[in-house]
């Protein structure tokens, strides 16, 4: 039996137990257990060494089978421990992180356990830590030193020799190859669509349209501004939002949401390159857009016009994505703009809340994979608009690295994302800052960035307190008094805003925690000599 018998894929399934059985003898890639009690140091010790061995080429172990891959079976109690949390604890004991997994399964009612090892990204694992054992006759076996390799010659677990190391390498060498010849194909195709760009910008003042392609679009208005050249893109910013209105009677969402992806990638580029009005021109035509949605929209065609809801959904998720970038380019005043931009509802403080409350009743938000709901409110939508748009985050190219999909996980660290969290976190602040007293409760704003951990978006708020630049730009006449106000309330909605309970996000940095309180002991001073 030769090693390709075997396909290493991630499933621990009853059918996939079966066809590794079916095998009847173990491989480099395959390794049969009669035993394992992760409870005995001994044996525990013995399969950190095969799972080591297994993270050089990826493969299977199957306990509770002989050799000859017959389920010879585990008793129920030393089978429920190889749940896979505990499984992982045990091993990381002595390896780094092991992202394996595992399941419990009856066969001919035996339990056997199936564990998939995945090959390690480097093509091996280091060993962390001493794992040692007294013998059944006395002495001490030695079988893990801190540094050790494993690999797998044949069907035995084995400390590496010079010869394993160019094997294995090459694969991770023949993955870099290959990553480096995809960057080059990209750099090609972006020499490609500047030149395309040149020569739209080259071309008649008519030639900037939305209907091009995004890269095209993208690298025609970035020579236009390198040419300082304005008239096409004046041209295009007239016209475009009487296109964008006729595609929503149209019923065309599609349509329209190329439209606004070009209008911010136009805003993006303009707030990149410094050129703070043309961003704000943009921002206008996006307003005149959801402002034009509120209004009855008489059909030029038999289609159902695209629902008000929808529009004000869409132009919102760039709005919030467009915001995500201005905060990372420190351009506060066009994040105060941002949040202040009026609803047609006037008992609307911002068309943030606006938009956000008429999509909830709607019922328009993604839900995930089980049907639920996706949390986030704005920012998700936002996440995946900087996601497609490569304007948006020219801070981070390599945002493909994050799964913007409704019920994905998120990364720890995820910088579109934490820009995203921040611009809501800021705008709470210019919107209920901004709030006349008799005008003030805490429904005026929904605080989005509160589905995520503060410290998202925290470091904003303290960056606040402590540049006076900032706060004179983004909260001008704000006195500590109403931004006490407005941030003790965010800080308390954001803390609750999760469904069901408690919220990820909450006041840790203790130079806004300080604030907080003094403002709060100063209000129920003041409350009380009234």
């Amino acid at each position: 039996m030769n090693e390709d018998a075997i396909v290493v894929e991630p499933v621990v399934t009853a059918e996939k137990l079966a066809s590794l059985l079916a095998v009847g003898c173990e491989l480099p890639m395959l390794d049969f257990k009669q035993v394992v009690d992760l409870d005995e140091h001994s044996e525990l010790v013995e399969l950190a060494k095969d799972v080591a061995a297994l993270r050089s080429c990826g493969g299977y172990l199957a306990i509770g089978v002989n050799d000859e891959g017959e389920a010879i079976g585990l008793d129920e109690v030393s089978a429920a421990k190889f749940d896979e949390a505990n499984l992982r604890q045990k091993l990381e004991k002595f390896l780094h992180p092991t992202n394996l997994i595992a399941a419990r399964h009856k066969t001919d009612g035996k339990h056997v356990v199936l564990i998939y090892v995945p090959r390690h990204p480097l093509g091996f694992t280091v060993v962390k830590v001493l794992g040692e054992y007294t013998k059944p006759g006395g002495g001490q076996k030695i079988v893990l030193r801190p540094g050790d390799v494993f690999v797998r010659h044949g069907t035995s677990s084995e400390r590496w020799a010079e010869g394993d190391v160019e094997a294995l390498l090459r694969p991770r060498d023949n993955a870099l190859r290959e990553s480096h010849r995809a960057e080059f194909a990209a750099t090609v195709a972006a020499i490609q669509s500047g030149a395309q760009g040149q020569s739209i910008a080259s071309g008649p003042v008519q030639s900037l349209v939305w209907q091009l392609d995004q890269a095209s679009f993208d690298g025609a208005v970035v020579e236009l501004l390198r040419r300082a050249d304005l008239v096409p893109i004046r041209l295009f910013l007239v016209r475009t939002p009487g296109e964008a209105r006729a595609s929503a009677n149209r019923g065309d969402r599609d349509e329209l949401n190329t439209i606004l992806d070009r209008l911010v990638s136009l805003a993006a580029i303009a707030l990149t390159l410094g050129h703070a009005e043309l961003e704000h021109d943009v921002t206008e035509a996006l307003a005149n857009i959801y402002e034009a949605s509120a209004i009855v929209s008489y059909p030029v065609s038999d289609a159902e016009p695209v629902r008000s809801q929808f529009v004000w959904l869409d132009v919102l998720a760039r709005v919030v994505a467009l915001g995500g970038l201005a905060v990372v380019m420190k351009e506060w005043g066009t994040v105060r703009a941002l949040a202040l931009q009026s609803a047609p509802d006037n008992s609307y403080a911002s068309w943030l809340r606006h938009g956000l409350t008429h999509a909830a009743r709607a019922n328009i938000f993604p839900t995930t994979a089980s049907g639920k709901p996706e949390q986030g409110a704005l920012i998700p939508l936002a996440r995946r608009v900087a996601h497609r748009l490569p304007a948006l985050r020219p801070y981070a190219p390599d945002d493909d690295r994050y799964d913007p999909t409704p019920g994905a996980d998120i990364a720890p660290i995820d910088p579109v994302l934490d820009s995203l969290c921040a611009f809501d976190a800021l705008a709470a602040l210019v919107v209920m800052a901004d709030l006349p007293s008799d005008r003030f409760d805490d429904h005026h704003y929904y605080p989005s960035f509160g589905h995520y951990y503060s410290t998202r978006s925290e470091p904003y708020w303290a960056r606040v307190l402590k540049d006076p630049t900032m706060r004179d730009v983004l909260l001008p006449d704000v006195d500590d008094e109403m931004l006490g106000r407005a941030m003790s309330t965010v800080a308390r909605v954001a803390h609750t805003v999760v469904q069901g309970g408690w919220g990820l996000w909450d006041v840790e940095d203790n130079t806004v925690m300080k604030f907080i309180q003094d403002w709060r002991r100063e209000d129920a001073e003041r409350r009380g000599s009234e």
